[in-house]
């Protein structure tokens, strides 16, 4: 038998990174809401917008969130967990014992209400199961609805209020900080007190939080299985048999948990071209450690009657290599605007200078996401020879009227990608020389808080981080 999914809390760090690199590690929970693939990326940065804009509102500076991320991380806790330990918090507050209980009763759940009415500045007692916690100073939790969850916390502070309920919760903290044995204690920590665990999540997370400059992210998931078999013979099996796909939803959930299984199987391959299964069978070839993952990948894209092209790139991510750079390059100019922008964030991830030039063909596409997903790959992988097209860009950019969607993504925009290349090439060219002496700064207007600020890194010196579709 095969442990069934479990409903759970899930708290990230790095969700940002995470999503745009998405192959996660074994035994991670899967998120709801914000599932891998350009459909939970896209829920992500409407909301960190919305943060922005609430931050703004509030005179404070706006979040940039990290693009890369070597330790991002998402651990699971029970569903119950959290509300057990914001009644410890509760507890204490009001100068009452800390509950033992596994599940909340009824006289839980007011003595929770009325704690959090009385004390409005406790960060973790304001937050239920969805919301952000930010790494920035706040004097008290932000309400406004456009927060997800309708609350922000600050990282600093939920660290401070952790470590002041440790000792009730009967944790040990050497000076400020948990020993790495005490860390593996609350891990395998008994099931009758789940508060605890939260503890740890939480602890651990705001830790990463401050150490990184991301947010921490509460979201619904469920835990990935992990009473898995060391092969997964049985599945392939049940896939080859199952005709319903409920049935072979399954099956392809439990190939991409788990261990990796091989051989390469013809009917996950085949999958991809099934409207409704697509996404999770690229799931299941990203955990396929067979060698000719690629290929078959490869060919899907271009033998299938209609391949889910988004997911074969969402794939390629992982077991992409230098067989896929020719086929991606085919790609660029694409007639659906989201197949083209993947294909280039993936050159960007995979090529080298190379690619330039189909980043420069790119660059001429009359579809502005199209151009503006060009502008980053030369960001990255640009040289002299794209300094009078991305200068002929970045100026027509500060030349027009820009949205607010256009400003909102900040450091992850195209006009930032095309100012770093110029900017990291400028004593090449008199022309982008004169740029930044005489023109930028009577543009600076068009340009978001955020992006001033990348671009003050910028002309410090500062090591800039490279940005990929």
């Amino acid at each position: 038998m095969y442990a069934r999914k479990e409903a759970v809390l899930v708290v990230s760090v790095g969700l940002l990174s995470a999503l745009l690199q998405p192959h996660s590690k074994e035994g991670s929970p899967r998120s709801e809401e914000y599932p891998c693939g350009p459909e939970g990326l896209q829920r992500l940065r409407a909301q960190l917008k919305a943060l922005n804009r609430g931050l703004l509102s509030e005179g404070l500076p706006p979040h940039v969130e990290p693009v890369k991320m070597a330790d991002a991380s998402s651990e699971a806790i029970p569903e119950e967990a959290l509300s057990l330990l914001r009644l410890a918090q509760g507890s204490v507050l009001e100068g009452e014992l800390i509950a033992r209980a596994r599940l909340l009763s009824q006289a839980d759940l007011m003595s929770l209400s009325r704690a959090s009415s009385r004390h409005p500045d406790a960060h973790l007692l304001q937050h239920r199961k969805a919301g952000f916690f930010v790494p920035m100073q706040l004097q008290a939790p932000l309400r406004k609805a456009a927060f997800r969850g309708g609350c922000l916390g600050s990282s600093q502070t939920l660290l401070r209020e952790l470590r002041a309920l440790a000792p009730c919760l009967q944790i040990e903290l050497e000076g400020e900080e948990l020993s790495a044995s005490a860390a593996r204690e609350l891990a395998a920590a008994d099931q009758d007190q789940p508060q605890r665990l939260a503890w740890l999540r939480l602890f651990e997370a705001a830790r990463r939080s401050l150490a990184h400059g991301a947010l921490i992210v509460l979201h619904r998931g469920w835990a990935r299985p992990r009473s898995l078999p060391q092969n997964h013979q049985a599945d392939l099996l049940a896939l080859h048999r199952a005709k319903k796909t409920k049935d072979l939803c399954n099956a392809l959930e439990r190939l991409a948990a788990g261990e990796a299984w091989a051989p390469l199987h013809p009917r996950v391959v085949e999958l991809l071209g099934h409207k409704r299964l697509c996404a999770a069978a690229a799931e299941a070839l990203g955990n396929c450690s067979d060698p000719g993952v690629e290929k078959a990948l490869l060919q899907a894209a271009q033998q299938l009657e209609s391949p889910d092209l988004l997911s074969i790139h969402w794939a390629l991510t992982s077991k992409g290599g230098p067989a896929s750079l020719s086929y991606l390059e085919t790609q660029v100019m694409h007639p659906k605007v989201d197949v083209a922008i993947s294909a280039l964030g993936l050159l960007g991830h995979l090529g080298s200078t190379a690619q330039q030039p189909s980043f420069l063909k790119a660059l001429a596409d009359r579809r502005r996401q199209v151009k503006d997903s060009a502008l980053k790959g030369l960001a990255a992988h640009g040289d002299t020879a794209a300094l009078q097209p991305v200068l002929k860009r970045v100026r027509y950019i500060l030349g027009r009227r820009r949205s607010d969607d256009d400003r909102d993504h900040g450091p992850d925009s195209a006009l930032c990608a095309g100012l770093e290349l110029l900017w990291r090439l400028r004593n090449e060219s008199p022309a982008v020389q004169s740029f930044f002496a005489e023109r930028l700064p009577g543009r600076l207007d068009r340009l978001s808080v955020r992006e001033r600020w990348r671009l003050s890194e910028l002309q410090k010196g500062e090591e800039v981080q490279k940005w990929t579709g």
